[in-house]
């Protein structure tokens, strides 16, 4: 699978997040921007797509009057959890609520959806459908992806992938 470092390639501009207050968002700009090369820090092209997806939505946010402090909390964590998803990872939809909270949704079709919720209380919600089963929980945002979390990706997107393709 092709991976593209958490950087822009040499000859991109730089964008200029709107997001530089706090010692989190100075951290989200470094990943960004940074021209070191961090191997523990790859995303595929997907994922870079959706974490640009993320920060212009965010920057949409602020146009409309979002407020700044939990928006960045919000954004920090959303980028530290896409971040940490394995490379093969299918890509969520991206939404910010008026709250400040982003949503990453993986939503395959009737009741199989499943989405993750980053507030700025700095918990990570989630909550998934499958059929008649419903999940849902709550955990500390950190460094590494909780175990539910990851399972409920891959339960969404390959049962999506058994009902679309019956054999």
């Amino acid at each position: 699978m092709t991976t593209m470092p958490l950087y822009l390639p040499q000859g991109l501009a730089a964008p200029s997040l709107p997001l530089s207050l706090s010692p989190e968002a100075h951290e989200l700009e470094n990943l960004l921007v940074s021209p070191r090369v961090q191997s523990s820090s790859s995303l595929s092209w997907a994922q870079a797509g959706t974490l640009g997806e993320l920060v212009n939505a965010a920057a949409e946010a602020l146009d409309a009057g979002g407020e700044r402090a939990k928006l960045e909390r919000s954004v920090y964590w959303a980028a530290v959890f896409l971040s940490q998803l394995p490379l093969s990872a299918s890509p969520p939809d991206v939404s910010i609520e008026d709250s400040g909270s982003v949503t990453f949704d993986w939503d395959r079709g009737a009741r199989r959806v499943f989405a993750v919720r980053f507030s700025s209380d700095e918990n990570l919600h989630y909550a998934g459908l499958f059929g008649t089963e419903a999940i849902h929980g709550s955990e500390p945002a950190s460094q590494v992806t909780p175990l539910a979390i990851l399972k409920g990706i891959e339960r969404v997107v390959s049962e999506a992938r058994h009902y679309s393709n019956p054999e």
